[in-house]
């Protein structure tokens, strides 16, 4: 039972946290036009974490050339990371969630010992 609450509790901090995650972003990315590849692409990364351009294309409806533009302008604010190394069809990760999500359980395994 006390590693449900311990769960229950870290995941209730991981919750928070992952609410401001897209305040955060908004901030490092700079000024944001409304409807533009980057703004769609925030808008869709906390549902979506893991995307490649493929995906970005489709969950933004932004033409392939603003897709890589704004994958470029996210990655250099360091809201997006790369997850492969290859260079064609890289996958890449919004690193602030997967970095939570880490976090959550180091946390919960720490207070489990």
């Amino acid at each position: 039972m006390g590693a449900a609450r311990v769960a229950a509790a870290e995941a209730r901090v991981t919750a928070g946290r992952l609410a401001a995650i897209p305040g955060e972003w908004r901030d490092v990315a700079g000024p944001v036009r409304r409807g533009s590849a980057v703004a769609a692409l925030l808008d869709a990364l906390p549902a979506v974490p893991i995307v490649s351009a493929d995906d970005v294309e489709g969950l933004t409806g932004a033409p392939r050339s603003s897709v890589f533009a704004a994958i470029a302008r996210l990655h250099g604010a360091g809201v997006l990371r790369p997850l492969t190394d290859r260079r064609r069809n890289r996958i890449r990760g919004a690193a602030a969630i997967l970095d939570e999500l880490d976090d959550l359980g180091v946390r919960i395994a720490a207070a489990s010992e």
